[in-house]
């Protein structure tokens, strides 16, 4: 045996090594320790063995193969203690004979201390399979951690990846010792009086979700880190289940909790972005121990989400923790505060909590900080995480140059639409008036006089064209081809655009929601969260659709590029290709004159771009 082994067998004897904590502090490899607890209960002078039949020593195997996990090689250690009756010790001379001929050779059947042992083992390799069984175990930089397996799947929800004072920049996760259970859905972060008192929601939410397919990688896999959307002030890690994209894709998927609302932007503190950056320091330390490549990793956000990644793409501090990433709609260059109107934005704040000062702000509940409500946006700051629009950033080329899967839905202004249907010509007119000068105003009126001509709800449609067409909600529209084409100056990138005027979102009033904000995200997650019931209703042509999407997104966190086998290949904006249409009829490849001859955009090319967030709205 060798000195860990013989240091194990001490600690056991003296009582020193009691539990897994005990070896892991001492830096005993387990494996010794196994065969130490085996050794020493097999080899008690026969005067104790009364005494620890069921002892300490018996335990320890038990314990260590149930750790089996910590080191997986513990696994056949146990199983050959548990058939041969004796010390699996490869470094002893008597591996295969000594204690167990001589129990044998009696001929008795009667218990001795290796069979004890070995039926401990037995014991042991079964609770090993069990543990197994119940859930997958991985050593992460942060301690042990067992997840849980969902079909093809392995989960580990809630993991922390950060920890975080109330407007304090986020600090790593203090590893903990053992091992802890990662099965459920971790809170999320404040967005909801009523998620608060229900235990839903606390201000510790720095946690993510992991899915992993469950069958051994024949190499790292790639990994994506998803943000999720809900207007920086709603919305979670757990809106967004990863099974499907990690099962058909062969990837690892990380959906993120981010702080949200005054928690997360405060002053031009940009705390949200300081928190997903700091997952994404958690999965380059992390990442090749689930089994993924640190440096293929993809960030991926949509809406807000796409809100809270722009920034990063040119953010300095950003460089080396993804190589690619997937922004959908979102065009980087609206809702970002300048530092003064950050500023307005905490004044306007104190004043709904009657504060007179950041004291009496940091005092308050975190409920009666949402209920004083306010936006929250990225805002330019002075340390140089977010120093301009990102788009402004791009088309100087000041960015980090990393390939890029960009788009939007073909009618995301309808999200809005519910709100204008009682709008009849003199509304929708006065309307505009708020928004344009006189005669860019006709002009407009105009361009969209056909839009839904004679139909109800016409206005609403009609504004809901104006409002995707245009971009002036950030969604996209018309400032996405623009944004692509900066970008290509210095990587690839790819266009889409989702097209099914069917989507399953529903209707308010007859009104019909088409490809609307948010309505790709029922193909893209259809295995549970948020969109679950939206998934549960895509028709045949529209699971395929699903499967083409699902398939193209992994490809590209895999590759850097979405092309699939078996269909045309993406080309890229730098080999100026067009945008990838998504329908259930087929889609395909358009040009981009296709596509600004849907939203009109030479007309909103000579138009002022409408910068103000509130312009848009009812």
């Amino acid at each position: 045996m060798g000195g860990a082994g013989q240091a194990a067998v001490a600690g056991i004897a003296g009582g020193r090594l009691r539990t897994v904590r005990d070896a892991v502090r001492r830096g005993l490899p387990l494996r010794a320790v196994l065969r130490a607890a085996a050794f020493h209960g097999a080899h008690l002078p026969a005067g104790q063995a009364g005494a620890v039949s069921m002892g300490r020593y018996d335990r320890m195997l038990f314990c260590f193969a149930c750790a089996a996990l910590a080191a997986p090689a513990l696994a056949p250690a146990v199983a050959t203690v548990a058939g041969a009756g004796v010390v699996a010790a490869p470094d002893t001379a008597t591996a295969s004979g000594g204690a167990a001929a001589s129990d044998t050779a009696t001929g008795t059947g009667a218990e001795t201390p290796s069979r004890r042992v070995a039926a401990a083992a037995t014991l042991s390799a079964t609770a090993l399979a069990t543990s197994a069984a119940a859930g997958p175990l991985v050593r992460l930089p942060d301690g042990l951690a067992q997840g849980l397996r969902s079909g093809a799947v392995e989960q580990f929800l809630g993991l922390p990846y950060a920890s975080a004072q109330r407007w304090q920049s986020p600090e790593a996760v203090r590893p903990w010792d053992g091992a802890r259970a990662f099965q459920t859905l971790p809170p999320r972060c404040p967005q909801s009086a009523a998620g608060l008192a229900a235990g839903l929601e606390r201000e510790d939410c720095l946690y993510l979700n992991v899915y992993r397919p469950a069958a051994p990688p024949a190499q790292p896999r790639a990994v994506m880190v998803y943000v999720h959307g809900g207007g920086t002030t709603n919305g979670s890690a757990n809106d967004h289940d990863g099974s499907a994209l990690a099962a058909q894709g062969d990837i690892i998927v990380v959906t993120i909790n981010y702080r949200l609302g005054a928690l997360g932007f405060l002053d031009g503190g940009n705390y949200a972005l300081q928190d997903v950056l700091q997952a994404l320091r958690w999965v380059q330390r992390s990442a090749a121990s689930l089994g993924g490549d640190p440096l293929r990793v993809t960030l991926a956000g949509e809406s807000a989400g796409g809100t809270v990644i722009c920034p990063l793409l040119a953010a300095p501090r950003a460089k080396g923790l993804f190589r690619a990433a997937i922004i959908s709609s979102d065009d980087c260059l609206h809702d970002v505060d300048t530092a003064a109107e950050a500023q307005q934005r905490s004044v306007t704040l104190r004043q709904r909590l009657h504060c007179a000062d950041l004291a009496c702000v940091r005092a308050a509940s975190a409920a009666q900080l949402i209920q004083a409500g306010g936006g929250a946006a990225p805002a330019i700051d002075s340390d140089g995480l977010l120093r301009d629009y990102a788009a402004r950033q791009i088309a100087r080329r000041h960015w980090l140059h990393v390939p890029l899967l960009l788009g939007a839905n073909r009618n995301e202004g309808r999200i809005a639409g519910p709100g204008f249907l009682r709008y009849d010509q003199q509304r929708y007119r006065q309307w505009l008036a708020r928004l344009l000068p006189p005669e860019q105003a006709e002009r407009v009126a105009a361009a969209y006089r056909d839009e839904h001509a004679g139909e109800p709800h016409e206005y609403a449609y009609k504004i809901s064209a104006i409002l995707t067409d245009s971009g002036m909600r950030g969604f996209g529209g018309c400032a996405i081809p623009p944004l692509g084409r900066a970008a290509a100056q210095d990587a690839p990138v790819y266009l889409y655009q989702f097209e099914d005027d069917d989507a399953p979102q529903g209707a308010a009033g007859g009104f019909h929601m088409g490809a609307a904000h948010a309505a790709e995200l029922a193909y893209l997650w259809p295995d549970g969260g948020a969109f679950a019931a939206a998934s549960a209703q895509l028709r045949p042509a529209q699971r395929k659709l699903s499967a083409l999407m699902i398939a193209h997104w992994a490809a590209f966190v895999r590759n850097g590029n979405p092309d699939v086998a078996g269909q045309p290949a993406w080309p890229s904006l730098r080999q100026r290709a067009g945008y990838r249409a998504f329908r259930p009829d087929g889609g395909g490849q358009l040009s981009l004159d296709d596509y600004e001859r849907q939203h009109r955009c030479e007309l909103w090319r000579q138009l002022p771009v409408i910068m103000d967030r509130g312009e848009a709205q009812n």
